[in-house]
């Protein structure tokens, strides 16, 4: 009977998990680092107290990144490192960087394109309420932002000043476009903008302007206009968030749909760092009500570094369904007792709650981490003295969802004060696996290739009917190849009518011991005494001791399966070779039943290629088990050594031991349905 085929391609539920290719860095350029540009380059050798903020100093610092049209990014240099007073300073440097200036940035390499914009220290006329009440000229940061237009807004003192394209590729003259009145808050003559963003254009502009600082009043607001020239803060604008602050953005889906959301973080001034975490605060149009509320939970990854520290600034946008954060390199580490210094990360989360992502400690629901990349630069890297700079643990992200992309792409652009610039696109979007060929090998196999990424696991499934409890796994951790293109091969019924199969993301690595153990080894050892051969690793079905039958399917290795285990056992079962050479993190995960008394047991240790060498391994395991139960173990941080065992090739050895007292022998150890993932 023919059987035939359908190329039927689907993106499976199962992946290898939090996968690099999710935050793809198009370019990144850190101080410690090599950099595109002439300037902006690490220096440790600068006393913040000397610092003048009129661009005399010689200590650089950047002042954001923003998408200004499809071919180009602006970077704001704050500071250029040059003292322009000097005789012989470099003038020709300086003119191509100028001291508060936005500078044209290739958003394929990150490199510069030329000035596009001198603001200079004096863009617009000063408030003279705000020198009346002891404010100064000079303004400490250079933060910008650009609307849908092309219209470019950035901060001076207590205003906010505006350029409008001139239509021959350069910018008029400033308007003021927002004054801030004087509120008679403490500190009102220290007024300064940290984060400017902007969305939509003309009438329909509005502003979102923060202080990052812990002076009163200084938080967010919100900026609106009728004629998209001049502004006025809305009464029910966000001030809660002391740290940075997104995008207002409607709530995503559900009953939330007259909802709209703003997220940010307490640091810097509202938290000392060490504590802070992001916020959400939520206003309903259809009630009429302010921001308020401020709870959002996130799950954190303390195996790799990430816990959520020094948040200095979050955004969201309204069709890309996560958050967007960024945690700075500190300050202040040292002084909140983190050490070594932390380097900086970008964390991507769902704005919903998972069920599977609780706090193990408060058993509360957390919004899950989708995606992280480490920023890797630290305090250390900037360290002034006994502490880094103050400017450089400031930071901002502005994600941009850019025309072609699909639902889950974004792109992410992140600077930070002294530590560097880059660009990021974000991919969370289902991506289709696409068949190249698919044909019959032979009576009882068949072969299928589709285009693959290397560092990504494959797995093959096969169904007679389509129907969804028909689907059977056929072939798994199938690893991508590097020439883009993998073949595998898999077994059909040749009594079927018909076979469909479909290809997905799969496991690392995966074995239930349906189809016998290939690869499998057993052994038994002399270290701490010699195995009396009482017990043995039998595969196959349970039987008169142990589970009442497999966890899955009909096989199982277990120890002895109809007897129980005997006296001095000493023995072990080992896996074939793993590949996590390409892997940067991973779970091993099995079911397993276990009934030994608690000198005895089972332990789950990781070995070498060759075997020879152990590289972590668990806790023993014993007791009585009631039923099946699951094993989950970080391969970051394995069992009781935490050791990192990702990036190499292993074996897993499951080894075995009892005493020489057989009044207490039990079922002994049962294993079944392996995965890495």
């Amino acid at each position: 009977m023919k059987t035939t085929f359908q190329r039927t391609v689907l993106s499976l539920a199962a992946s290898a998990g939090l996968a690099s290719a999710d935050v793809e860095v198009a370019f990144e350029h850190l101080a410690n680092k090599e950099n595109p540009l002439p300037i902006l380059k690490l220096q440790t050798d600068q006393n913040p107290d000397l610092e003048t903020w009129d661009g005399t100093w010689t200590m650089d610092s950047y002042g954001g990144l923003e998408r200004y049209d499809a071919d180009r990014l602006l970077l704001g240099i704050r500071e250029n490192g040059i003292n322009e007073t000097d005789p012989n300073h470099d003038a020709d440097l300086a003119a191509q960087y100028p001291d508060r200036s936005l500078i044209w940035i290739d958003p394929t390499t990150g490199a510069p394109m030329g000035v596009a914009l001198n603001v200079g220290h004096t863009p617009i006329e000063v408030d003279p309420a705000f020198t009346a009440a002891g404010g100064s000229t000079t303004e400490y940061y250079l933060t910008f932002a650009v609307d849908d237009s092309g219209v470019i807004y950035v901060n001076y003192r207590n205003r906010i000043a505006r350029y409008a394209p001139d239509g021959n590729g350069g910018f008029e003259a400033p308007t003021i476009a927002y004054t801030q009145e004087n509120d008679g808050s403490e500190n009102w003559n220290s007024w300064r903008y940290e984060t400017l963003r902007a969305r939509g254009s003309g009438a329909d502009t509005v502003l979102i302007a923060g202080g990052k600082t812990w002076r009163p009043s200084q938080g967010y607001r919100e900026l609106v206009t009728t004629d998209g020239l001049t502004f006025t803060a809305t009464e029910d604008g966000v001030t809660g968030f002391k740290g940075g602050g997104s995008s207002i953005v409607p709530a995503p889906a559900g009953d939330t749909s007259t909802q709209e959301y703003m997220y940010g973080s307490l640091y810097p001034g509202g938290s000392n760092g060490k504590d802070t975490s992001l916020l959400r605060n939520v206003r309903d149009r259809a009630k009429d009500e302010p921001f308020g509320g401020s709870e959002y939970r996130i799950q954190i990854d303390e195996e790799i570094g990430y816990t959520a520290s020094f948040v200095t600034d979050a955004d969201v946008h309204p069709d890309f369904p996560y958050v967007v954060s960024y945690s700075t390199p500190s300050w202040n580490s040292a002084a909140v007792g983190v050490d070594p210094p932390a380097p900086g990360w970008i964390a991507v989360h769902d704005q919903f709650y998972d069920p599977e992502a609780v706090d193990v400690e408060t058993g509360e629901g957390l919004a899950e981490l989708v995606g992280l990349h480490k920023i890797d630069i630290t305090e250390a890297d900037e360290l002034v003295g006994g502490t880094a700079l103050w400017h450089g643990t400031l930071g901002k992200v502005n994600i941009n969802v850019l025309p072609g992309m699909r639902p889950g792409q974004a792109e992410l652009l992140w600077h930070s004060g002294a530590y560097g610039y880059g660009r990021y696109i974000l991919d969370f979007a289902p991506k289709p696996i696409v068949v190249t060929d698919i044909q019959r090998t032979s009576n009882e196999e068949a072969s299928l290739s589709w285009e693959s990424e290397t560092g990504k696991f494959y797995q093959i499934q096969t169904s007679s009917d389509l129907t969804s409890d028909s689907w059977q796994t056929v072939a798994n951790s199938i690893v991508g190849s590097d020439d883009g293109v993998t073949t595998a091969t898999f077994a059909i019924d040749p009594a079927q009518g018909q076979t469909f199969a479909r290809i997905g993301l799969g496991n690392i690595f995966s074995e239930d011991f349906e189809s016998g153990a290939e690869g499998w080894t057993l052994a038994t050892l002399d270290d701490p005494f010699p195995d009396s051969g009482n017990t043995q690793w039998e595969l196959g079905t349970p039987s008169t001791v142990g589970p009442a039958a497999a966890h899955s399917g009909d096989n199982v290795y277990g120890t002895n399966l109809a007897a129980n285990y005997g006296t001095l056992g000493n023995l072990t079962l080992t896996s074939p070779v793993i590949d996590l050479t390409n892997v940067e993190r991973g779970s091993l995960k099995l079911w397993h039943y276990i009934e030994a008394s608690d000198q005895e047991g089972g332990q789950i240790r990781i070995l070498n290629e060759a075997g020879d060498e152990v590289l972590g391994f668990s806790e023993v395991f014993n007791g009585l088990s009631t039923d099946w139960e699951e094993l989950s173990l970080s391969l970051l941080r394995f069992g009781d050594t935490s050791a990192n065992v990702v990036g190499q090739k292993i074996r897993i050895e499951f080894r075995f031991l009892s005493d020489d007292i057989d009044a207490d022998d039990g079922a002994g150890w049962y294993i079944d349905d392996l995965i890495i993932e």
